[in-house]
């Protein structure tokens, strides 16, 4: 199985999970993403459940129930070049998101050429913008190399900076316009 290219935002001290999931599905709207007949919504485990992935049919229903799910969890969209999978992760027995990770199928992501990739090392860029993040980066296989976004938050917390990513916008620099292609 190939791996998959990644970004993730960090954001050590956190936003509420509301705004982390409606504020993303707004800009995942405004690049033409969708929830559809093939979106999925993946709630974590909890303590006493254990919910199946499940098919989205109605998407305010679905972004409500993430919105509102104590562990949080996954989604799927639709966007017009393939499918994404945008993940909300927190620490245990909190309602703040420390970190949101897409992820997308490497094929499909380099298939899509110069224009796909710049699209979405802007994605990366807007999200970094509007959550005001510590870090975003983005990269092919970062959990496959050894990243934990615990671990990253933790270090950031302190003001560590380690890694080297395609992608690495920065809250001490300016985002800078990086794109994979001048």
């Amino acid at each position: 199985m190939s791996e998959q290219y990644q970004i993730f935002v960090l954001l050590p001290d956190g936003i509420s999970g509301e705004k982390a999931i409606y504020d993303t599905h707004l800009i995942l709207e405004q690049m033409g993403g969708t929830l559809d007949e093939d979106s999925i919504l993946m709630l974590n485990e909890t303590s006493n459940a254990s919910p199946e992935p499940e098919y989205i049919t109605d998407a305010d229903e679905a972004l409500a129930t993430l919105a509102q799910w104590q562990t949080f969890g996954a989604i799927a969209y639709s966007m017009p070049e393939f499918m994404i999978t945008v993940a909300y992760k927190s620490l245990p027995d909190t309602n703040l998101i420390q970190a949101i990770k897409i992820s997308m199928m490497e094929r499909a992501f380099e298939r899509g050429g110069d224009d796909t990739k710049n699209q979405y090392v802007n994605l990366a860029q807007k999200l970094h913008e509007n959550f005001q993040a510590k870090r975003t980066i983005m990269d092919w296989g970062i959990e496959y190399k050894g990243f934990s976004w615990d671990e990253e938050v933790n270090r950031l917390k302190k003001g560590d900076l380690v890694g080297d990513y395609f992608l690495d916008i920065r809250a001490d620099k300016q985002a800078s316009k990086q794109k994979l292609v001048a």
